[in-house]
């Protein structure tokens, strides 16, 4: 799966991951700034995807797999994520946030037809939650959830609007899982310690 993230307001970095809802919170504790995942494209051929991608935007690059947000290196963002399965929220190029606003509405109509068409509309892996489902789910409130985002140990959220992000219902649910996993593991440990400390 090739995906495209960004941090705010600035470089945007195209790679390829097998599980998104993993990778991107290692490549955010390797961040100060707050990431967020622009987009992804869900192809058999991710790798070529992403070398001829790297190639195209060669003149752009800043290090490894980071490039400047400039206004080419946007528009072809916008192109790859339009061509292709997948979400889109189209970044913010330097100097002109608002070049694409015209084009806006226009893309994420053809990508919600080809969510619709692809019969996934319902797959709670696509599903986006906004804050407050997220604060029921998981327990904890708004200041603690962006806490946990920052230091890499809470999904990344995902921006749908200028002043509007989500998460992924999959990422948070699994989450959750590996949570209760873990108390239940902590648990069994202690249960085998204090059995050891009786005999």
């Amino acid at each position: 799966m090739l995906y495209v993230i960004q941090s705010v307001t600035g470089p945007i970095k195209i790679g390829v991951a097998t599980d998104l809802g993993s990778r991107l919170p290692g490549i955010q504790t390797g961040n100060s700034s707050p990431l967020v995942l622009l987009g992804f494209v869900d192809v058999k051929d991710d790798y070529s995807l992403e070398k001829k991608t790297h190639k195209a935007l060669e003149k752009h690059r800043l290090t490894g797999e980071w490039f400047d947000n400039s206004v080419e290196v946007c528009n072809h963002v916008t192109r790859l994520l339009r061509c292709k399965e997948g979400r889109m929220e189209i970044p913010p190029a330097r100097k002109t946030e608002n070049i694409f606003a015209g084009i806006r509405s226009i893309i994420n109509e053809a990508v919600h037809e080809a969510v619709k068409q692809s019969g996934r509309e319902n797959d709670n892996t696509r599903r986006l939650i906004k804050i407050r489902e997220v604060e029921k789910m998981v327990g904890l409130k708004k200041s603690a959830l962006y806490k946990y985002v920052a230091s890499g140990d809470f999904p990344p959220q995902i921006r749908i609007g200028p002043r509007s992000v989500a998460w992924e219902k999959d990422a948070v649910d699994r989450w959750i899982s590996q949570r209760l996993n873990y108390g239940a593991e902590g648990e069994s440990r202690t249960r085998t310690e204090t059995s050891s400390e009786r005999f």
